[in-house]
């Protein structure tokens, strides 16, 4: 991911975002700045492109949180959420980030389950946000 492409994937996410009624809040505060904050923080972003458009992208901190994990309608379950997350555990593996952390909400029902599928465990919920890890 180059820093020319938050605007892009700022819409990516936002166009996520309104498929499933989520209204961004003040956490969302790095959805204009994807590449600034995780890069430039010991993390990476990950992009996906179809014809030259972005079509999912990956984030992850410099300390394992998968903070933007979205791939657009129509590419998901064709194994693309699964091929950029193993670049991103490769990436923790190689950098020595031994854990991995997500927060999902509880009425994803498809983010769930993938983290699931991939061994995520639930350590907590709070206010309809399941918090859940992975040991790599």
């Amino acid at each position: 991911m180059k820093k020319e492409d938050e605007g892009e994937v700022k819409n990516l996410i936002l166009e996520v975002f309104e498929e499933y009624g989520y209204k961004p809040t003040k956490n969302d505060y790095d959805i204009s700045g994807v590449y600034s904050f995780y890069t430039e923080n010991g993390g990476k972003a990950v992009l996906v492109l179809s014809k030259n458009k972005i079509i999912g992208v990956i984030a992850v901190s410099g300390k394992g949180l998968i903070k933007r994990f979205y791939i657009k309608k129509e590419f998901r379950n064709i194994g693309i959420g699964y091929n950029i997350f193993h670049i991103i555990t490769r990436f923790c593996r190689e950098n020595k980030i031994n854990k991995l952390t997500a927060e999902v909400p509880e009425s994803l029902k498809l983010g769930l389950e993938f983290y699931r599928d991939n061994e995520f465990k639930i350590t907590e919920k709070k206010n309809g946000i399941l918090y859940m890890e992975k040991i790599i």
